[in-house]
Parts: C-alpha cells; sequence; structure tokens
C-alpha cells in the first residue's frame, strides 16, 4: 500500500464510515463504530497527524545522517563552513524537540484542538483493543517526551528569564531514547492506520536521500583545500 499524502484526503466525514485517499487511491474505512465521539473529519486528521509525525521524523533523520551518525561531523566542524553548520545543528535540534512536544499537546486547549497523540486517542472512535494498544504506547513515548517537556516551556516557546540567565540544564535524555521514541510513534500510527484501512504507514526514507545530496557538497575532495576563513568577495 502507498502512503497517504497531505491535502489529498477525502470530503470531511459525515459519518463514522468514509474515505481516505492513498496516493489518490479512495479506500474506503472498513471500520464502523457507534462511538459518538469521534471526529467527523476523521480521514482528512488521520492524514494530517501520519503526515506531523513523518515529518518529525525527517527532521530526526536529516540531523542524525548531518551532525550525529556522520564520521566527518568533527572535520566539517574545522572547515569554512564549520560555524554555519553548527548553528544549523541548532536550529535542527529545536525544531525537531518543539515538533515532538507539539505531539504531546492535551486534545483540547482553551476550547482549541490539537492534532496530537491525546487527540489521536480521544477522538478516533476506537474499540477498547485499540485504545489500549494506544495508551500503551503512549505511554512508552511520554518517556522521552517528559524530558523534552521543560524546555519547551522555559526556551522554546518562551525565553524564560530566569532559566536563561542561570544556564538551567532543563531536559536531557539518554544515547538511543530518540531511536526508540521514532519506533514507537511508528507503532502508534501503524495501530491507527491498520485499524482503518488495514494498512501501515511507514515512515520514508527522504531525510537520509536529502542529507546524502547535502553531505556531498561537503566530501572530502571539496573540503581539502578550503581556506579557514573565507574572504568578503568570492
Amino acid at each position: 500500500g502507498q502512503r497517504p499524502t497531505q491535502g489529498r484526503a477525502g470530503a470531511g466525514l459525515a459519518s463514522p464510515a468514509g474515505i481516505l485517499v492513498f496516493q489518490e487511491h479512495p479506500i474506503i474505512i472498513h471500520r464502523m463504530t457507534t462511538n459518538t465521539n469521534v471526529d467527523d473529519r476523521l480521514a482528512e486528521v488521520v492524514t494530517a497527524f501520519c503526515n506531523l509525525c513523518c515529518r518529525a521524523y525527517n527532521t530526526w533523520r536529516m540531523h542524525e545522517e548531518v551532525f550525529g551518525d556522520n564520521p566527518r561531523k568533527d572535520e566539517l566542524q574545522k572547515s569554512a563552513a564549520g560555524m554555519a553548520l553548527m548553528h544549523f545543528s541548532e536550529i535542527s535540534q529545536e525544531s525537531l524537540l518543539h515538533q515532538i512536544a507539539k505531539l504531546h499537546d492535551l486534545a483540547v486547549q482553551k476550547g482549541n484542538k490539537n492534532i496530537s497523540l491525546d487527540y489521536m486517542i480521544e477522538y478516533g472512535g476506537w474499540d477498547s483493543d485499540t485504545g489500549k494498544k494506544l495508551q500503551e504506547l503512549k505511554g512508552n513515548l511520554n518517556l522521552l517526551a517528559d524530558k523534552i517537556l521543560p524546555a519547551r516551556n522555559k526556551l522554546l516557546s518562551h525565553n524564560d528569564r530566569n532559566a536563561i540567565l542561570n544556564n538551567v540544564v532543563l531536559g536531557k535524555f539518554d544515547l538511543g531514547e530518540d531511536k526508540k521514541y521514532f519506533e514507537a510513534l511508528q507503532k502508534f500510527i501503524n495501530v491507527i492506520t491498520m485499524s482503518i484501512v488495514h494498512e501501515p504507514w511507514p515512515f520514508d526514507e527522504d531525510a537520509n536521500r536529502n542529507a546524502k545530496g547535502l553531505l556531498w557538497f561537503f566530501r572530502e575532495e571539496a573540503c581539502k583545500n578550503q581556506p579557514t576563513i573565507i574572504p568578503d568577495r568570492y
């Protein structure tokens, strides 16, 4: 099966059964439910949620490929592009942490609905077994998200005075926890899509290809004769 793409979902559902579009191929939602606590635009919500998860995954993979697993990262930091790459690393990391944090927003805040893990659980109209699986997976996902939340509240969404002036460490996690997070997130997505259309929605690997394309410009032979300081005119 092919992954759904944002903006191609069918019209808002008037009933708990409707259309979810996978790459412009309509597939009838197989699940029927009498649960009234279900979003009337479920197909669009599921598509948007999966795309948000994929965006977070791709941001993580890009960051890992360029700044984490890259065997030449130390060499690149010493190159003429070193300071710029460090800056992009900070931007990438902040974006990733913020995307993860938003996935853990409450379903409803001050009357506004958020497309989040909570929302997918509460407004999907799932049967008890599916709901239980989603709750268990969310518990696993919270292990990392809970460590990110203080940084989101104090630094990513706000410039907290005391946190900045006191240089407070607001969150850290162990090596490999991020990998486990996205493995659990993939399972969460698949529970939803398997329940609806009997197909998984695998994360794509666009980020890996994009990262390789970027790193090609910083290949060893291209960096060999670079000056440490780039002249004003080049």
